[in-house]
């Protein structure tokens, strides 16, 4: 008998959204230091994130530690399913 491939689901569970308040963001560009997987930003000053399917934990950790860095609060990192209220 198999076992199940565990670490696959642990990632697919571990699948969070990044959201931008656009209306905050100013461009300083720490975000995209701490995960350039994620964040880019543009030449226009305008940030793009490149939303992944999955997010394992070392990118989780990444994505984290941008949101803490960013200097006026516009980023936020979702579970699936987060309602804002």
């Amino acid at each position: 008998m198999n076992a199940p491939n565990t670490h696959r689901k642990t990632q697919e569970k571990n699948t969070m959204t990044v959201q931008v308040d656009r209306d905050k963001c100013e461009g300083f560009g720490f975000c995209e230091e701490a995960a350039p997987e994620v964040f880019q930003l543009g030449d226009d000053g305008i940030l793009h994130i490149q939303q992944p399917a999955a997010m394992p934990a070392l990118l989780r950790e990444k994505v984290a530690s941008a949101v803490r860095v960013c200097p006026v609060a516009a980023l936020r990192l979702r579970a699936p399913g987060h309602a804002d209220g």
